[in-house]
């Protein structure tokens, strides 16, 4: 027989206004049946809660052409846009007090939400899937952390001979005991001895925390592959200029290998408010390392990145054909990094460090 157990819900005073819930465990030797004996011989289990999310609608466009989930087509982009409400676990509670000894759902329509989130995946030709989050929150929540991307190490069951790690705009450290290097590139073939925080002392700048987290991985009669994830280069809430006032660490490499990059987090941010809506875009993408930049499209705007991994000197850019004409805006640089443009779709890079990096976006 299993028990819901409502000392598994507390309301913590947060600030002295309102409630926000949280789970906490329930204490052994303090939990009574409805006779109020102790209970004996029972195991203590965290569940999680299935389902946890009430979906609204999920649908498909093709080349921004609604379609149905069950059909063929070809396009040249794919989307799959999906709105959703995270339901409130007070309520669930509530809900199977008000129905006893009935079936429900934890997703029944009386059931409150505590957000609705709207997450877009646009899959492109190149290898690329930008991923736009949504959301409107209908209670207070306590905030950990929001990343809204994640990504796994590559192919984690059958490791390459060559798997480097590069994280822009970090600078070498030392972590339990070892020396890490992601900027010039850090094996990441071995096993992470801990949880490692990406904490402000890691950072290249102070006032600019790194976003891109690449893996550049290949081998004996294995051609280079690169692949990365990270925030969008423009003005949503993973963009420089506002995710840097969001958060107090730039993310973590979990010990799993896994990369959680933060968008916003508890040090900045103890509390979402009710009524607050966020916005955010993010993006993971294949590329081929040996041409030095990706593009990347981030809603209307087409973004540049480029990566040097040497000490360049009049190296020139060829870039598609298509670009000819189009107008190029620097967003970001590395600050002794110079650009003049040779051609209608080329340009000149100079710059003496060992590693460097340009964002530009094109219209």
């Amino acid at each position: 027989m299993i028990f819901l157990a409502e000392l598994a819900f507390k309301s913590d005073r947060l600030l002295g206004k309102g409630d926000i819930w949280r789970f906490v465990r329930p204490q052994k030797a303090e939990l009574k049946n409805a006779a109020g004996k102790i209970l004996r011989g029972y195991e203590e289990k965290f569940q999680q809660f299935y389902p946890a999310v009430r979906i609204r609608e999920r649908r498909y466009f093709a080349d921004n052409r609604e379609v149905s989930g069950q059909c063929t087509m070809k396009c040249t982009t794919f989307t799959v846009r999906e709105t959703y409400d995270i339901v409130a676990t007070d309520s669930i509670l509530e809900h199977i007090r008000k129905n006893a000894g009935k079936s429900v759902s934890n997703i029944d329509p009386e059931v409150e939400k505590v957000l609705t989130q709207t997450i877009e995946y646009r899959f492109d030709p190149y290898g690329a899937c930008a991923v736009t989050h949504e959301a409107e929150f209908f209670r207070d929540v306590r905030l950990g952390y929001m990343g809204f991307i994640q990504a796994a190490k590559l192919r984690p069951d059958k490791p390459f001979s060559r798997h480097i790690y590069y994280i822009p705009k970090t600078k070498p450290f030392q972590f339990k005991g070892r020396e890490y290097d992601f900027l010039h590139g850090q094996d990441y073939r071995e096993k992470l001895p801990a949880t490692l925080y990406l904490t402000k002392d890691t950072y290249l700048y102070p006032d600019n925390p790194p976003d891109r987290f690449i893996q550049i991985v290949g081998g004996e009669n294995v051609p280079d592959v690169g692949f990365v994830c990270g925030y969008a280069a423009r003005e949503e809430d993973g963009s420089p200029l506002l995710r840097k006032n969001r958060i107090s660490r730039a993310g973590f490499l979990y010990t799993s290998s896994k990369t959680y990059p933060y968008a916003m987090d508890g040090g900045k941010i103890p509390v979402i408010r009710k009524g607050t809506k966020l916005f955010n875009r993010a993006y993971r993408q294949y590329f081929d390392p040996t041409l030095n930049y990706y593009l990347n499209r981030q809603g209307h705007t087409l973004v540049l990145y480029m990566d040097f991994r040497e000490p360049v000197r009049k190296k020139e850019m060829v870039l598609p054909a298509k670009l000819a004409g189009k107008k190029f805006t620097v967003l970001e640089k590395s600050p002794s990094l110079t650009l003049r443009e040779a051609a209608p779709a080329a340009y000149e890079i100079d710059c003496p460090d060992q590693t460097s990096y340009a964002v530009l976006s094109v219209r």
